[in-house]
């Protein structure tokens, strides 16, 4: 009986290695093909305008207004309770994080700014989300993205 099953267990491995192998030879032509790029009659779409540079007085007023923005609306039970969702009856912090992304898209690698100002954006997200979970009170690390985001916009 041992025996039977040891046959059987390798017949077993056999089939699922050569199962393997097909699937493996299947995945490489598939991709040689280009078989994940979806063919679309439609011509490309023309490339975006790229934004223009932000000079740095500009983008630390920005910065500002978000963190000023932030302190309207951290200790509001709603946020707390929905977040950054734009959803519902308060759409500020939604709105407030789609402003703070676009900045951060925008002059996270405009290398005329100094290194502090293109951090301010992620900082300001990590002190939303920190408030949120802290529902609005200052925490250790709270206080240490704000000092952080205030050097940035001396």
């Amino acid at each position: 009986m041992g025996t039977d099953r040891k046959r059987t267990n390798k017949r077993i491995l056999t089939i699922f290695g050569l199962a393997a192998l097909v699937l493996a030879a299947l995945a490489l032509w598939g991709f040689s093909r280009g078989g994940n790029a979806p063919q679309s009659s439609a011509p490309a779409a023309a490339p975006q305008p790229a934004m223009p540079a932000m000079s740095e007085a500009q983008a630390k007023a920005e910065v500002r207004r978000l963190l000023t923005e932030l302190d309207t609306f951290k200790g509001l039970s709603g946020f707390h309770d929905a977040g950054f969702s734009s959803k519902g009856l308060l759409s500020q912090p939604g709105r407030w994080r789609q402003d703070v992304t676009a900045l951060q898209q925008r002059i996270s690698e405009d290398r005329g700014l100094p290194p502090m100002l293109r951090a301010a954006p992620g900082q300001l997200l990590g002190l939303g989300l920190a408030y949120r979970q802290s529902k609005g009170r200052e925490t250790a690390g709270t206080m240490v993205d704000r000092e952080m985001v205030q050097k940035a916009i001396k």
